[in-house]
């Protein structure tokens, strides 16, 4: 979502797109849409379209499937990435899209973690969404 935010002509921008064609599910806990909405109130993105956004952020809310972690999980590192993992599991996420996977395992627990492009091309080359997809 960050991603999608800076840079509106992207990958991120192109899937979040797809997620508001409804031709993917997004799925997401309460707990990873309020560190979306906190990661993209930090000051160094002040600079970025705020209703850009805004409309990114009621798009993630409107759209995205909720779903509540059934148990907490501490494989990263980097806590609030635990919570995604979390997130991708209570979903039974196929996929686990994040411009950041460096700090999660290329697996977890049948979730496979991707770049947005590597998601991309998963779903071209299938020719069909991937249900439960997290981000």
């Amino acid at each position: 979502m960050v991603s999608a935010a800076i840079q509106p002509a992207g990958v991120p921008a192109s899937i979040v797109e797809l997620v508001a064609l409804r031709a993917l599910t997004r799925c997401l806990s309460d707990h990873v849409l309020a560190g979306c909405r906190a990661v993209l109130a930090r000051r160094k993105f002040a600079r970025l379209d705020q209703q850009h956004v805004a409309r990114l952020l009621g798009l993630l809310a409107a759209e995205a499937e909720l779903v509540t972690p059934a148990r907490r999980v501490a494989v990263s590192r980097d806590e609030p990435d635990n919570r995604v993992l979390e997130c991708a599991e209570a979903a039974g996420a196929a996929c686990l899209v994040t411009g950041n996977t460096k700090h999660f395992p290329k697996r977890h627990r049948g979730t496979h973690i991707v770049n947005p492009r590597e998601y991309l091309d998963i779903i071209l080359v299938r020719r069909q969404p991937i249900a439960g997809t997290a981000e």
